[in-house]
């Protein structure tokens, strides 16, 4: 039997799951599953599978059904299973082309969706421990040095988010606290009047420190010309 008579014969004995398979496969996930960003993509790739009532291919909820059933004294074909096998090949496919090729290309040994899913939690996940050390080390680590205050923050703000990328937001006090330990004396006054305030956001302290830039560089510029 063909694939297309398969499906035309799927879709007569169960058009709710048909329904929702051909939904699934016609909707493209926005973010490849790379080593980095599982969470993301876990993110979007989940409520697709959950709306489109496919869950129980990839959890333990949804074993395959027996290939044969017993009809009489001889064994035959379960309808259910070949339902099953091509509902869960489709999603197979579909999950795979939402990942990049050097993650897709180390789980091609995988024959179900719910095998599928777990390799790549498994996969990328063991990548994900080692890249938090490797962003948090930046966290501590990065300084403003000659950067213009613009691209200091900007550079920070990006490390924050590479962490909630990863699974480990960091708060908007720890990141505000962690950006002012990296500025060089000249803003001490500034420091000293942000850490005292209370419930500072990373709007307020942005647009403070790039007015004190600016008010620095003013009087360095009068002083130039002065002298």
């Amino acid at each position: 039997m063909s694939i297309s008579s398969n499906i035309s014969a799927l879709s007569s004995s169960s058009p709710t799951k048909m329904y929702s398979l051909f939904n699934t496969w016609s909707q493209v996930a926005s973010i490849k599953l790379d080593r980095s960003n599982y969470l993301v993509w876990e993110s979007v790739v989940l409520p697709l599978i959950e709306g489109n009532l496919l869950v129980s291919h990839i959890d333990d909820t949804g074993a395959a059904p027996s290939r044969c059933i017993a009809e009489g004294t001889l064994p035959i074909s379960n309808p259910t299973f070949e339902e099953w096998f091509i509902v869960d090949r489709l999603l197979i496919g579909w999950l795979w082309n939402t990942m990049m090729v050097e993650v897709s290309t180390q789980l091609l040994h995988c024959k179900t969706a719910q095998e599928l899913w777990m390799s790549a939690r498994e996969l990328t996940c063991a990548s994900m421990k080692s890249r938090v050390m490797v962003v948090k080390a930046d966290l501590h680590q990065t300084h403003r040095g000659n950067l213009k205050m613009e691209e200091y923050l900007a550079k920070m703000k990006g490390i924050s988010g590479q962490l909630t990328l990863i699974g480990v937001p960091i708060a908007i006090d720890d990141l505000i606290l962690h950006t002012l330990n990296g500025l060089d004396v000249d803003y001490n006054p500034i420091i000293v009047k942000l850490i005292d305030q209370a419930n500072l956001t990373w709007g307020e302290a942005l647009s403070t420190l790039l007015a004190f830039e600016s008010r620095l560089e003013q009087l360095n510029h009068f002083s130039t010309l002065s002298i």
